[in-house]
């Protein structure tokens, strides 16, 4: 005697829809990936799972009144393509939707020192003697401001910096400086030397004669 048992067929409903279905993202930071919750559906709902270009990703959604949310931080470029949520529930067949994700470099920060003038001549033992680079920065086209702790003045010998010379840089953004009573010694190349944020930037050099 064979016992047949109906199986009941999984109801099709709509779970979840994108917030976005296009998502933008710096490589190297968060990623955050949204889903709306189809309202008169949400308490059907049991589970939620992301994958990304057919990979399972372990992170748990975050449950908020209306959406579910998937944050990955730091999202590497493994992530840029498409991302699927699913959602399942009991005796419902899973919804998925897809996810265009893109990720983006970060901006990078840029750096520019020159001297305001050269050369610069000044009288031995005199004060008021003042050797002078502007510098700038700019990140993703805006302004960014150079703290003077970043810029040091540093003599230019035989083509390289001599990084025992060094010396904190006085005057304010943008505009630093190096202030002397010079003697006969102090003549030669100097140059701003600017590291900020991981970036290394080195000015033209200024010559400075004492007469």
């Amino acid at each position: 005697v064979f016992e047949l048992v109906a199986r009941e067929e999984e109801e099709e409903l709509d779970l979840i829809e994108p917030a976005e279905s296009n998502v933008k993202y710096t490589i190297g930071g968060p990623l955050t990936i949204t889903v709306n919750k189809v309202k008169e559906n949400a308490k059907k709902i049991k589970k939620v799972t992301l994958s990304c270009n057919g990979k399972a990703v372990d992170v748990q959604p975050i449950a908020k009144n209306k959406v579910y949310e998937f944050v990955i931080d730091p999202a590497d470029d493994s992530y840029d393509g498409k991302c699927t949520v699913t959602a399942s529930g009991d005796g419902i067949k899973d919804d998925t939707v897809d996810i265009k994700v893109s990720g983006e470099e970060a901006a990078q920060l840029e750096i520019s020192a020159k001297p305001k003038k050269t050369p610069v001549t000044c009288a031995e033992k005199k004060r008021g003697c003042k050797l002078s680079f502007t510098v700038a920065g700019e990140k993703d086209g805006n302004k960014v401001k150079v703290p003077a702790k970043y810029v040091k003045i540093c003599k230019f010998e035989n083509g390289k910096v001599n990084e025992k010379s060094c010396k904190k840089a006085a005057c304010k953004y943008p505009n630093f400086c190096k202030k002397l009573k010079p003697s006969a010694k102090d003549a030669g190349q100097y140059v701003a030397r600017v590291e900020m944020d991981g970036v290394v930037v080195v000015s033209d050099p200024v010559t400075l004669k004492v007469e």
